[in-house]
């Protein structure tokens, strides 16, 4: 799509076709204080006159001043949220508009209850929205596999509902349920469905580890930040917006001596090559990646 950056004294418009637009390239002392910010927001002014978008940016200039100089990194999603959302200047764009036609003569004149409130947008179910999402990032076909299997996760946990009633808390409770999960690749639940998995009181040393956890977290920043909001602008905010996550990975922990001395014993019922590996990176420290490239 044919983008035009509209230049001019401290301008954030930024033209798409016919219509303007909102950006703001978050301030990298901001970024560092709250890692979750996005690099560069984008809204909708529904408007393809210059002289309203800019009238619309005006008002906000005062906030994006206070967001650069902020140093609270729990105020800045704060200040981030009230700096796109634009639906009170929306509000008193129409109402300086109504009021300009109520000044004109007129053969006709419409009831005031018509232009008194807009229907609620309605948005696409989640699993159309990650179709068309999917379709957009044109992954090779083994990412778009794995992806898809995250996405699975996350829609039986979520629910196939409109993405604008997707809310932050759902969301945080649907990544909760996902760690709670089985490795899939253990018995006894080789094999079983997701609906057989949650039955299941899985003990922390069997359950998924924390990088998968933080997969599923990356791919709805991905598809609600990236893409409902600032590509296809359907979202107004993001509800991974301030979402964060922490659990602590159980697979690469720290060893006592009792368990190398059983993990070395147990090596040597294994190939000839297994047992070396193991005790190479018990008394060197090195990296398996460190030991695969020895020659």
């Amino acid at each position: 799509m044919l983008q035009k950056l509209v230049r001019n004294r401290k301008s954030y418009l930024l033209l798409r076709g016919r219509t303007y637009y909102f950006r703001y390239s978050i301030p990298l002392e901001a970024r560092r204080l709250c890692p979750l910010l996005p690099i560069e927001v984008k809204r909708s002014l529904r408007t393809d006159s210059l002289s309203e978008a800019l009238a619309l940016i005006s008002q906000k200039l005062q906030l994006i001043k206070l967001l650069q100089r902020c140093v609270d990194p729990k105020l800045l999603p704060r200040l981030l949220t009230r700096l796109l959302d634009f639906s009170e200047e929306f509000e008193d764009w129409v109402v300086a508009k109504v009021s300009k036609l109520q000044e004109r003569p007129q053969a006709v004149s419409e009831p005031s209850s018509v232009v008194r409130s807009l229907p609620k947008p309605t948005t696409p179910h989640l699993s159309v929205a990650w179709g068309k999402f999917v379709k957009w990032k044109d992954w090779n076909p083994k990412r778009t596999k794995d992806n898809q299997r995250l996405f699975e996760n996350l829609l039986f946990f979520i629910g196939d509902r409109p993405v604008g009633d997707i809310s932050k808390k759902m969301l945080r409770r649907a990544l909760e349920a996902v760690a709670k999960l089985p490795q899939r690749n253990k018995r006894p639940y080789k094999g079983l469905s997701l609906a057989e998995l949650v039955k299941f009181r899985v003990p922390e040393r069997n359950r998924v580890a924390s990088k998968y956890v933080k997969e599923h977290l990356k791919i709805c920043q991905s598809l609600f930040s990236r893409y409902l909001v600032q590509e296809v602008d359907i979202l107004k905010e993001s509800p991974t917006l301030g979402l964060r996550l922490e659990y602590e990975d159980q697979r690469f922990a720290s060893l006592t001596d009792t368990e190398v001395l059983i993990a070395l014993e147990r090596s040597k019922r294994k190939p000839e090559w297994f047992k070396w590996f193991l005790k190479l990176a018990v008394y060197s420290g090195a990296r398996r990646s460190d030991i695969a490239r020895l020659r």
